[in-house]
């Protein structure tokens, strides 16, 4: 019974919307028709039916433009369409998000497991072959810091905040009167054609793009806005690598190496303090200083060197004599960090040439 109820149910929806659809296709609107044409348009956009008004609000702005309020209605109709394929679009990205995290949580527990069952399987395998051999001291060390990594949460990816004094480069698709390099005033705040002035300093490029496109809208019927650094202002430092807050950190003037360490949240457990590298002048003709940062906290300043402006601090987690890997491993990382700016460009273009 309750099956046969439901397919009534279902049979009747089905004739509903269909019927609505072939309404909205079959209304002839004429000159003679135009007003019931109107009221049935009006009708389908007060049930939020936005596609049947648009359909039928077209139909009369071709006969007579300015027939009553049918542009205005025409333009909401758009609008809204616009907005329920935005939120479809964000519904269907955050169900890809949720589906991914809980497939890599699957997947690091599923590695976690397999590897419990390896250490397993070779303690067993040890025990046999060596009766009484004691265990050393480092490895019981070593078990337990790999257990602790294992078990904690992945840290968040760093964002990067606007400062004073970047130069942003911003861009709206099909329309390059609008492509413009803006720099961010002592104030915080940016200018840019149409939208006026808009405060920028403290907020991520993500948000600056959402605001500039929320005020676009008034002028353009779907903007699609794209942002990224230019040029650094002021003295920023960009530290990556085994640290507990990777990213972008503004240096007040004099600072060091072991100021912007102790800024980034100090060393992961796995951070190979004395091999800790400084990357200076850019990566197509880079510096590299090898430092001991284990020194500096014992007490030995002469490795504590002064911070100059786009500095890359790396904190390895084994040692790497050759800078072709280095670059391999500050790849990914350059990624989540800086979004897109010129200076993962730069970083692109070096691992470019040193491949040819």
């Amino acid at each position: 019974m309750r099956i046969n109820i439901l397919k009534i149910f279902v049979f009747t929806f089905f004739l509903i919307t269909f019927n609505v659809h072939a309404q909205a296709e079959g209304v002839s609107c004429t000159e003679e028709t135009i007003a019931s044409c109107y009221e049935q348009a009006k009708a389908f956009y007060s049930e939020g039916q936005f596609e049947e008004s648009k359909n039928l609000f077209e139909k009369i702005v071709a006969l007579d433009p300015h027939y009553k309020q049918s542009t205005g209605y025409l333009k909401k109709s758009y609008n809204h369409m616009a907005k329920e394929t935005i939120a479809r679009s964000n519904e269907a990205r955050r169900q890809k998000e949720s589906e991914q995290r809980q497939q890599q949580k699957e997947q690091r527990a599923m590695e976690k497991a397999e590897k419990a069952e390896a250490r397993q399987v070779a303690m067993t395998h040890k025990k046999e072959s060596t009766e009484s051999s004691p265990v050393k001291e480092e490895e019981v060390q070593e078990e337990i810091r790999e257990q602790y990594v294992e078990g904690t949460e992945p840290p968040k990816a760093p964002v990067y905040l606007i400062g004073v004094g970047d130069v942003l480069e911003i861009s709206v698709w099909r329309n390059p009167d609008l492509d413009k390099s803006v720099i961010v005033r002592p104030d915080g705040i940016l200018s840019y054609p149409l939208v006026g002035d808009i405060a920028a300093a403290g907020i991520t490029l993500v948000e600056l793009d959402e605001k500039i496109t929320r005020a676009l809208k008034d002028f353009i019927r779907v903007p699609e806005v794209s942002i990224a650094v230019q040029k650094f202002g002021g003295t920023k430092v960009i530290v990556l690598g085994e640290i507990k807050g990777p990213g972008i950190y503004s240096v007040p003037g004099g600072g060091n190496v072991i100021d912007v360490i102790a800024m980034a949240g100090g060393f992961n457990n796995d951070s190979l303090k004395h091999a800790t590298l400084l990357i200076r002048g850019g990566l197509a003709h880079p510096q590299v200083y090898r430092l001991n940062v284990a020194r500096i906290l014992k007490g030995d300043l002469s490795q504590n060197i002064a911070i100059a402006s786009n500095d890359i601090i790396y904190v390895p987690k084994k040692f790497m004599a050759n800078f072709n890997a280095v670059l391999a491993q500050i790849t990914p990382l350059f990624s989540t960090v800086l979004l897109g700016t010129t200076a993962q460009q730069e970083l692109r273009g070096s691992l470019d040439g040193q491949t040819q």
